[in-house]
């Protein structure tokens, strides 16, 4: 009889079982480079978010209102933002820098609570129809930005 047949076949393995040491090591190293990639992005990111947050100075918004009117008075005018930004104050003050209606304002934005301003801006205007209701200056006729002109224009 043959005892051969009957025992139970052990089978060699044909291919390795676990990952050797070389193989582990990269792919812990491309995993801790696409980790620290992707946190440095987050981190980006977050302070980005924050930039935006962030209120700057409103100066730049009460220079614009300054720009838009039509008339400009000697003086000093203060106020604040309202709601847009609670927690800030505005100073303007308007000087004739000429006598054919050039204005230097200089503005000012200061946070409540604090001495030192958040922000400050001048600007030359040139207003010609600003001695418009001024007192103690004769008022002229005509559109504001062209003084001496009928309403209807030239040829009218």
């Amino acid at each position: 009889m043959n005892l051969l047949c009957c025992q139970p076949r052990i089978s060699r393995p044909r291919g390795p079982f676990a990952f050797s040491l070389l193989e582990v090591m990269i792919a812990i190293g491309l995993f801790f480079m696409v980790a620290f990639t992707v946190l440095g992005v987050v981190s980006q990111c977050l302070r980005q978010a924050g930039a935006l947050q962030h209120l700057r100075s409103p100066v730049g918004s009460l220079a614009a209102q300054t720009v838009l009117t039509n008339q400009l008075e000697e003086g000093i005018e203060s106020g604040d933002f309202d709601d847009i930004f609670p927690d800030h104050r505005w100073t303007r003050e308007v000087i004739e820098a000429g006598t054919n209606g050039l204005y230097e304002v200089n503005l000012t934005v200061t946070r409540t609570g604090r001495s030192k301003p958040d922000g400050e801006l001048t600007l030359y205007l040139f207003r010609p129809a600003g001695n418009v209701g001024r007192p103690g200056r004769p008022g002229r006729p005509g559109l504001p930005g062209r003084p001496g002109r009928p309403m209807g224009g030239p040829g009218r």
